[in-house]
């Protein structure tokens, strides 16, 4: 985490109790940053100042800081995204008395940082906690290597069986443990029939796996 802003301490404990490994330096862009990931953090007042300026504050900053941000980015191979945390259309209502804010031109600024910078916006978060559990799966998901590989696409990859691949589809289970089923039973059709003791005894078969199952076969 960048080591400016007192809003980050509240953050930095948030994100231990997630199970993260919290370090607080100086970045170079960025608010979070991980190996493989670069959050930057703003309110919705945050991006509208930073867009336009507000009560007195200079704005035109927004697209500077996002060709800072993918520059960094660039540069380490990380993936950027931008974080906006709010709901303009409330925010719109709360600081009416101060003037006009142009919701439209707001949006056309968060195309142009995709767009523009090709930087993922997740935008019209509506906490803290959301935004931070938000940014948490983004970044598992792609230390666990599964950038731009789609469900399906990533069942093929482990497996080439057909069987496999119809019987993680339709149960809606991993590769392996599919691949263990299919070794015990042959296929989707002996899985169904097969008892719930028998199932069991496949590692990784719960529960879950067999609410599923009785589902399917309408039990």
């Amino acid at each position: 985490m960048d080591s400016r802003e007192k809003w980050k301490l509240v953050w930095a404990s948030k994100l231990r109790k997630l199970g993260c490994d919290v370090r607080i330096e100086a970045l170079e862009a960025g608010d979070f940053a991980t190996k493989h990931t670069v959050f930057e953090r703003k309110t919705v007042a945050d991006f509208v100042q930073s867009m336009r300026g507000n009560y007195g504050r200079v704005g035109g900053r927004l697209f500077d800081q996002a060709h800072k941000l993918i520059r960094f980015a660039q540069r380490t191979d990380r993936i950027p995204f931008l974080v906006i945390i709010g709901d303009f259309g409330e925010y719109k209502e709360a600081v009416k008395q101060y003037g006009n804010l142009n919701v439209n031109a707001v949006f056309g600024a968060i195309a142009s940082v995709i767009v523009r910078y090709d930087i993922n916006v997740i935008w019209n978060l509506r906490g803290e906690d959301e935004a931070i559990f938000v940014m948490y799966k983004i970044a598992e998901k792609v230390a666990e290597g599964k950038l731009n590989v789609p469900h399906r696409q990533s069942i093929r990859k482990v497996h080439t069986d057909p069987k496999v691949i119809r019987v993680a589809n339709v149960l809606g289970v991993s590769p392996k443990l599919a691949a263990r089923l299919v070794q015990k039973f042959g296929g989707l059709r002996r899985i169904l029939l097969a008892s719930d003791q028998e199932l069991m005894t496949v590692k990784g078969v719960g529960p879950v796996v067999l609410s599923r199952i009785k589902a399917l076969i309408g039990e």
